[in-house]
């Protein structure tokens, strides 16, 4: 499996749309692609735990432990994109906004809107130049795990 079958392109505009529409409902669906689509990319989910413990976490904590998961997220894009030569950290923007959601919920999904972002320019990048990509060794492997 390629990279542009795997890493499903979402709208960031239409994350935030969604996750505003369905009271959030909508980030649990994206944060499970998501961390399916990290696990891809890197050989491990964000934090390293399964998404349920994590999701189980986030509820016991009121939301506490989704600070973490959203800070690993961009933590983990970061490493992918600098292994492809691309200087973008989201890390502190992602800290302060979901800081800031505990006051105004509508900061949590723009900081997912923006991973989206980030998602989404991996994609596009690979879109670009897919023979720049060292031909697979295997149908599934993953040329941007090392």
């Amino acid at each position: 499996m390629d990279n542009r079958s795997f890493l499903e392109y979402r709208n960031p505009g239409l994350v935030l749309v969604f996750a505003i529409l369905t009271c959030g409902i909508y980030l649990i669906y994206w944060y499970y692609r998501v961390y399916q689509e990290i696990q891809w990319l890197t050989g491990k989910t964000p934090t390293g735990y399964d998404f349920m413990l994590d999701f189980v976490i986030m509820v016991i904590t009121c939301g506490l432990w989704a600070i973490y998961v959203d800070y690993m997220i961009s933590v983990r894009l970061k490493e992918v994109n600098a292994r492809l030569g691309r200087n973008s950290d989201t890390t502190i923007l992602v800290l302060i906004l979901d800081a800031a959601a505990y006051f105004n919920l509508l900061t949590f999904a723009i900081s997912s809107a923006i991973q989206q972002d980030e998602l989404n320019k991996l994609k596009d990048q690979n879109l670009q130049s897919p023979e720049e990509a060292a031909p697979p060794a295997k149908t599934d492997s993953n040329p941007y795990v090392s």
